[in-house]
């Protein structure tokens, strides 16, 4: 069963049926959009505020020895939320127990392509029968 729990209103973690949790971070002092907010963490808990939308996210992914190293660091910082959504997906679909090394090779081929397909090019590719 997958559950959801919410991180000091200002992100979320996902643990899997695979036993893996997966950080996802938005708030004041987060490697994201929203790094430079300064939040008054004192007066900030109860009073339904939310944190402001952001492009990026910091995350983490979390087994059973805690933190595990993805790229340089523990934590991974600035990351788009296409491919938070791309990881997400990948981590659902596995039920079976993960190895670090397979969790890590999970986020290294969840970095979307680039450059982004445009309107025209789906509709030139795969869409001309529908648009």
């Amino acid at each position: 069963m997958i559950s959801l729990c919410i991180t000091r209103n200002h992100g979320f973690q996902l643990t899997f049926e695979n036993g893996w949790t997966l950080s996802v971070q938005i708030g004041g002092g987060n490697y994201c959009d929203n790094y430079d907010l300064v939040v008054d963490w004192e007066n900030f808990y109860g009073t339904g505020k939310d944190s402001p939308p952001s492009m990026t996210a910091e995350i983490a992914l979390i087994g059973d020895k805690g933190l595990i190293q993805l790229d340089d660091d523990t934590v991974a910082g600035y990351v788009r939320l296409d491919r938070v959504i791309r990881l997400i997906g990948a981590l659902a679909m596995v039920d079976e127990k993960l190895t670090e090394d397979q969790v890590r090779a999970l986020w290294k081929a969840s970095e979307p392509p680039e450059p982004k397909v445009t309107w025209d090019d789906l509709k030139k590719e795969a869409w001309h029968d529908v648009v």
